[in-house]
């Protein structure tokens, strides 16, 4: 890894201000993407609709690794048992996938035009609500958190396992994808060989969780920390360049681009990171209160914000199609950012409620 200094302990009481702020900006990006994302398959991959589509759904790409990355910030920093969170964390969690799941599904037989039969319900049960993917992954990391947390105690040791895991799980199945685009027989044999390593340790999203833990203790250089401003907005172009291009080379939307385990989406989360950290991490702000507030109900308006983006195309035929995309994108994301966060303030608020379900 780069060379650092370190930060102030992340075991002191001091509330970490910059994670609130990012949780803010991270919500924001995710509901835009997903009005970006809706009609993404639905034009022409030539047309200048789909383009800004790619653009806003490139530039977007970076919400959910930095929530992981603020998770492992905060959740490898604490000595906490294993018992404490399995009966804690956890629970909270499958409280969470179990009442969304419900309501998902009663919402979903409610406005579309399936017939109700209890197998359907079943059906739907079983395979979830597609968003709440991210939940599932927070229960995995908080499975092998006590294991994180041993790693972690040697800071060489955590750098090894950052390189490693950058190189296993970022940089080998993008270098395939991109050789596939040419010749598909090479990049099969290239895979069949990785997989033969069989080292799923440095896999998924543990790069994310530990990542976001030694850039919160550790401090950057200033001209590392330019420098991975520099590969960040290289990780925007290479996003929205090769979608395209991709696309274009199989005449269907290619989405492994956009996939939050690429090199490009990494460094650019992890220069979005170290630039709130760097820039909004210092002195309270006066309007705290009402950060704090918007920032922990930031899960909420991701648990809900779904929810309103099909409502408005199903039941009112707004979508990110009903008027032009440069537009529709920014005031449609607005639209639903605000009605998410008023909806998961008011469930916050109420006594119970507030506690298990956002």
């Amino acid at each position: 890894m780069v060379k650092t200094e370190l930060s102030p302990s992340p075991n002191g009481s001091k509330r970490i201000i910059y994670f609130d702020y990012l949780r803010i900006a991270a919500i924001c990006t995710v509901v835009i993407l997903h009005v970006a994302a809706q009609n993404l398959r639905a034009v022409d991959i030539a047309s200048s609709t789909w383009t800004t589509f790619n653009i806003y759904d490139s530039l977007m790409r970076w919400g959910v690794p930095i929530f992981i990355m603020i998770s492992g910030a905060l959740f490898l920093s604490r000595k906490q048992s294993i018992k404490k969170i399995y009966k804690k964390n956890i629970t909270k969690i499958l409280v969470l996938i179990i009442f969304w799941t419900l309501f998902y599904n009663i919402w979903q037989l409610t406005f579309s035009d399936t017939v109700f039969t209890f197998r359907v319900f079943l059906t739907n049960l079983a395979s979830g609500p597609y968003y709440l993917w991210f939940l599932y992954t927070l229960i995995g990391l908080y499975m092998v958190a006590p294991l994180l947390q041993q790693l972690i105690k040697n800071k060489k040791i955590t750098e090894y396992f950052l390189k490693l895991s950058f190189i296993i799980a970022f940089l080998v199945p993008e270098l395939i994808e991109i050789i596939s685009l040419k010749s598909e027989l090479i990049a099969s044999l290239i895979e069949n060989k990785v997989l033969l390593l069989r080292i799923p340790m440095m896999l998924g999203f543990t790069h994310y969780y530990v990542l976001g833990y030694y850039l919160n203790r550790y401090n950057i250089k200033r001209r590392t920390e330019i420098m991975f401003y520099a590969t960040g907005i290289l990780g925007i172009l290479f996003t929205i360049i090769a979608t395209t291009l991709s696309s274009l080379s199989k005449g269907d939307l290619v989405t492994f681009f956009y996939d939050n385990l690429t090199v490009n989406v990494a460094m650019t989360s992890i220069a979005v990171f170290i630039y709130f950290k760097k820039h909004f991490g210092n002195n309270p702000p006066s309007h705290k209160k009402h950060l704090l507030l918007l920032s922990r109900c930031s899960l909420g308006v991701y648990l809900v914000h779904v929810i309103i983006l099909e409502t408005m195309d199903s039941v009112f035929n707004i979508n990110s199609l009903s008027f032009d995309p440069v537009v529709s994108v920014p005031i449609l994301s607005l639209l639903i950012l605000l009605l998410s966060y008023a909806i998961s303030i008011i469930l916050y608020k109420i006594p119970l409620v507030g506690k298990w379900i956002v």
